[in-house]
């Protein structure tokens, strides 16, 4: 990629936008509209793994959803309400990064 810092900067401006419309959501809606964005955000995440693998590239696809499992689960703790399962599950997004880092590493060799 040639342009870096263009990426960069998207990367921070949808961040900022994030935290925007996170604490416009949670003034008119409460708290659990933060959790309502979060799972909006983890169906659209869905729908663009399903896409990916829909285009053929199917290991991308399950190594994207392998990933983001974890935050699945966490997202699920905090509907809960169950700490436990929420510091399970940013315990396993290590495990499971650490596992996919390892096999990608090694797959490049």
């Amino acid at each position: 990629m040639k342009d870096k810092k263009g990426i960069k900067g998207l990367g921070l401006a949808g961040a900022f936008i994030g935290l925007i419309l996170s604490k416009l959501m949670s003034e008119y809606c409460g708290d659990n509209a933060r959790l309502a964005v979060i799972s909006g955000v983890c169906v659209v995440y869905v729908v663009i793994v399903l896409l990916i693998a829909y285009k053929g590239y199917k290991k991308a696809a399950f190594i994207l959803f392998i990933v983001m499992l974890p935050i699945f689960i966490g997202v699920i703790g905090a509907y809960l309400d169950n700490l436990y399962v929420m510091i399970g599950s940013i315990l396993l997004f290590f495990i499971v990064s650490f596992g996919v880092i390892k096999y990608l590493n090694s797959k490049n060799k």
